[in-house]
Order: C-alpha cells, then sequence, then structure tokens
C-alpha cells in the first residue's frame, strides 16, 4: 500500500507542479487595463481606456494562422526587428484575432508589422458587460457563455452594442477547468 501511494505521489507532484508553474507564469503577462464598475459573481460591468492593438484577419474559429502572424509581429517581425512582450487577454471579435500592445508604448512608439495583414490600430475607450467562463472555448461553449451574458445584461436593463469579442487568457495547453476566458459585449 505506502508503495502504491509513493508510486501515486511521484507522479501526480510533478504533474500538478508542472501545471502550476505554467499558469502561475502567465500571472506575470501584463493585461489589459480596465476600470470595474461592478461585479456580480462571474458577470462584470467595465470600463476600457482606448487601447493599441495589433490586429489580422482570423478564421471562423480564430485558429493559428492568425495567432502566429500576430505572435511573429511581437518576435521582431517588424521593421524594428524588436521583440515586444507578450499580453493578455487575446481578443477574437468581428472576424479578427488582437494582441493588445504593452502600456510601453504609444501609438507611435509601436514598430510597423512586417506582414501585410498585421495591423497596428487604435481602439477607443468602452464600457463593456463581460462573462468569465472556464473551459476550452468551442462553439458550443462560446455560444453558452454568451447567452448568459446576454440574460445578465437584459436583468441589468443594459442595452449591447455590436458583436461579442472573447479574450483568452491562458495558453492553449492550459487544460480547460484553469483556463480564463471572457466575452465581452460593448454597452451602449
Amino acid at each position: 500500500m505506502w508503495m502504491k501511494i509513493g508510486l501515486l505521489l511521484l507522479i501526480t507532484v510533478p504533474v500538478v507542479g508542472g501545471a502550476y508553474w505554467v499558469t502561475s507564469n502567465f500571472f506575470f503577462l501584463e493585461s489589459a487595463e480596465y476600470s470595474l464598475v461592478s461585479r456580480e459573481g462571474d458577470f462584470e460591468l467595465r470600463d476600457y481606456p482606448e487601447l493599441t492593438v495589433a490586429s489580422t484577419p482570423a478564421g471562423s474559429s480564430g485558429e493559428d494562422p492568425a495567432f502566429n502572424r500576430l505572435f511573429q509581429f511581437i518576435q521582431g517581425g517588424n521593421n524594428r526587428q524588436e521583440k515586444i512582450s507578450m499580453t493578455t487577454p487575446v481578443l477574437i471579435g468581428n472576424g479578427q484575432m488582437s494582441f493588445v500592445i504593452p502600456s510601453e508604448f504609444d501609438r507611435k512608439g509601436v514598430p510597423d508589422p512586417a506582414h501585410e495583414s498585421v495591423l497596428i490600430e487604435s481602439r477607443p475607450a468602452v464600457r463593456v458587460a463581460a462573462y468569465r467562463f472556464s473551459g476550452v472555448a468551442d462553439e458550443t461553449l462560446r455560444g453558452k457563455a454568451l447567452q448568459k451574458l446576454e440574460a445578465w445584461m437584459a436583468r441589468q436593463q443594459l442595452t449591447a452594442q455590436g458583436d461579442p469579442t472573447f479574450a483568452y487568457y491562458d495558453a492553449p495547453f492550459i487544460p480547460g477547468p484553469f483556463r480564463r476566458n471572457e466575452v465581452m459585449l460593448q454597452v451602449r
């Protein structure tokens, strides 16, 4: 019996410890700042300031080609061959995937992307309603999260404007239950 417990610990401790290490390193990434207006469980009303983002067209599921173009840009695929720190969240909405540019850059200070389909743009300040959920965000899970957000907004008498934006905070190799995902809708 002690041998089985020892073997279980020998296997479990490195796996759990490794997952914790990987997840905790994402806490050191800069995240887009916002002001919290109100919170009710997993729902929040937020005010985002103007944000500078690098954006590129995304497929219907926002898969690898878009992420790879943006990742190449921050890894030095730009006119200054300058590395740019990764930030969170990765945003997907309106047919685009976007990385938020770190606060150390201002609009004029961002290097020009080498790939022609990566654009640097400024997004205006906005108030959004957000719903946080975990899991591997497939189409079904995203749809359920959006329905929950819309129902909460209706109870709060908030009117949505525009299409939803999905925000992903963790790497794809993070187990689903530990992932932080969000769906946001602009408030009119």
